[in-house]
């Protein structure tokens, strides 16, 4: 580069030194990438929310979906419209419907008891019927309905001593009282579709397609121990919780290897489920709602579903609009259908303070338990401090002390 050009550069504010001097050196561009690296996750941390956070906006967002819901059902019914009609309910038949629901408590807790048994695990029915208005009881206060399903096994894995087989067959009596469920809705809502036209076949799509999920995902269950070992039970086994998996695996897998059993538990869920309906029928005659009985094997389990969506809190909101869009396909009132599903929440709220008294006495059995365990342990120390302060003046019997 000539003088005259070095200095043409420098007056436009160039610099005129070679390419290769202009660069940044070789050890500064590793420099530079290592702290583009290093400040990507502190910049991608800085937008991710944490898991915390996460469930708190979920959780949130079904508080304004219910609320929604409410808001919606309360603008359709009117809100003095539900209040006349509960107020003109029959007392004869609400007292009828409620004896019957707790009725389907015994029932659930009897079928709950065949599923244990199969576990091995022998608990008297009285017990189980506490713990399932327990269940109802955590069922109302937690954001979800698992964790109804959590306290009953927790309570029972601590009587028995056995917490993966008492979470197989808490798990266990969902599973057969869903496919009871199906199978004796199914049969009512095909009926409905082909004897009243204006039903069309919404409940009947709505169950069968549901049904046939359950079919599946019932073969999944059964088989999941051997799709564990195709995937290879060591790397299982180094997953958190992974040695449990397998364990409750083979404990769900095991029930198909006693389909007497299976079957029993079943009659037992068709049974709750013709207690249960006519529970809500009952309640349906005491407020005068025009619905035939075999309707409600029909509407209530797709209520059911509906309720199970984690889209709301613990159900409030969809089972009223489930109940006002169900019931009013054959002519029933807004206002008469949310009725209807007021007095069944009502009752499950009843359930849940008899489940906080179990609650109560349950940790009162355990008390004493606790306390007598620190009075063992008291009356140990003593003896120690009696045996040593008897070994001061005998240096035999002080030097065992020290030794122990």
């Amino acid at each position: 580069m000539t003088h005259t050009e070095h200095q043409a550069f420098q007056a436009k504010g160039v610099s005129s030194r070679p390419l290769h001097s202009a660069l940044v050196k070789p050890g500064e561009v590793e420099k530079l990438a290592g702290k583009g690296k290093a400040q990507a996750p502190s910049a991608g941390k800085a937008v991710r929310l944490s898991k915390r956070t996460r469930s708190y906006l979920w959780l949130a967002a079904r508080i304004v979906i219910s609320a929604g819901l409410l808001y919606w059902l309360l603008t359709k019914a009117h809100l003095a419209l539900v209040a006349h009609a509960l107020s003109l309910a029959n007392p004869a038949y609400l007292a009828f419907g409620l004896g019957l629901g707790v009725v389907t408590v015994v029932v659930s807790a009897w079928q709950w008891q065949v599923l244990l048994g199969h576990e091995r695990i022998r608990l008297s029915l009285p017990l189980l019927t506490g713990l399932y208005f327990l269940g109802i009881t955590f069922n109302q206060l937690l954001p979800t309905s698992i964790g109804g399903d959590v306290a009953k096994a927790t309570y029972v894995a601590r009587e028995s001593g056995r917490a993966v087989s008492a979470t197989g067959a808490t798990l266990m009596a969902r599973v057969v009282g869903l496919g009871a469920m199906l199978l004796t809705g199914l049969p009512f809502a095909l009926a409905g579709s082909l004897l009243i036209p204006r039903l069309g076949w919404g409940v009947t799509a709505i169950l069968g397609g549901v049904t046939l999920a359950y079919v599946g995902a019932l073969l999944a269950l059964f088989a999941s121990p051997r799709w564990l070992a195709l995937f290879g039970v060591e790397r299982v086994r180094r997953l958190p919780f992974g040695r449990k998996l397998l364990e409750l695996a083979e404990s769900l897998a095991s029930y198909r290897l006693a389909p007497a059993m299976l079957a029993k538990a079943f009659g037992v869920s068709a049974l709750f489920y013709l207690v249960s309906n006519c529970n809500f029928y009952l309640y349906g005659l005491a407020l005068r709602l025009p619905t035939p009985f075999w309707y409600y094997w029909a509407a209530l389990p797709i209520a059911s579903l509906a309720t199970m969506l984690p889209v709301s809190l613990n159900g409030y909101g969809v089972r009223g609009a489930s109940f006002v869009v169900l019931f009013g396909m054959l002519g029933a009132s807004a206002a008469g259908a949310l009725a209807l599903s007021t007095t069944m929440e009502a009752q499950m709220l009843l359930f849940a303070l008899v489940g906080g008294l179990v609650f109560l006495a349950l940790n009162h059995r355990a008390a004493p338990k606790s306390s007598e365990r620190a009075n063992v342990v008291g009356r140990r120390t003593a003896l120690i401090h009696e045996v040593r302060r008897e070994a001061r003046g005998k240096p035999g019997l002080a030097l065992a002390s020290q030794a122990r």
